[in-house]
């Protein structure tokens, strides 16, 4: 077991910094802006239209957001947890030592996760931050106590749970 968490820690640390430094990286990047950018354009039109109304910002928080982003970035992140190392040929490599093959697989996505979880809580963080400051038609509020860390938590648990998934079919299927 002690020989497994070291693989693991080696293999995350040393494939932490490529993985940041990758394109997908930044599509994922480019793809977590878009719900902020449309937050933005719902703010702009707010100004001078007036609050818009409640079913508009459920339906980019729980439409774009939970079903569309996060399923994009983590398959996005969780595909390329061994594609990479296939596309590069160094799995043969990594396959001829003495590492137990869920170490690498669990370093990799570890790796792929933190800067996954990152970008999806921080563009949750900001639409949630960017939409509370409207308000809505007849002055209702639009969310209920405890609203925000309930809808972080069901993106950042879900962007885990995806792209897991995702990392998993790559190892099994080519």
């Amino acid at each position: 077991m002690r020989s497994f968490l070291r693989t693991t820690g080696i293999l995350f640390r040393a494939h932490l910094l490529r993985t940041l430094r990758t394109r997908r990286c930044l599509v994922a990047t480019l793809l977590c802006l878009a719900p902020v950018g449309v937050a933005c354009l719902i703010a702009l039109v707010a100004s001078f239209e007036g609050p818009p109304p409640q079913d508009l910002k459920i339906a980019l928080l729980w439409n774009m957001l939970v079903q569309i982003i996060t399923p994009l970035v983590a398959l996005a992140y969780g595909s390329a947890v061994l594609a990479e190392e296939i596309e590069d040929r160094t799995i043969t490599y990594l396959f001829t030592r003495p590492l137990e093959r869920a170490a690498i697989l669990l370093g990799r996505w570890l790796a792929a996760l933190v800067p996954l979880l990152g970008a999806l809580a921080l563009s949750t963080v900001t639409v949630l931050a960017i939409l509370g400051r409207l308000g809505t038609e007849g002055g209702e509020a639009w969310k209920t106590a405890g609203f925000d860390a309930r809808l972080l938590g069901v993106v950042l648990l879900g962007g885990a749970v995806y792209s897991a998934l995702f990392a998993a079919a790559g190892a099994l299927f080519k």
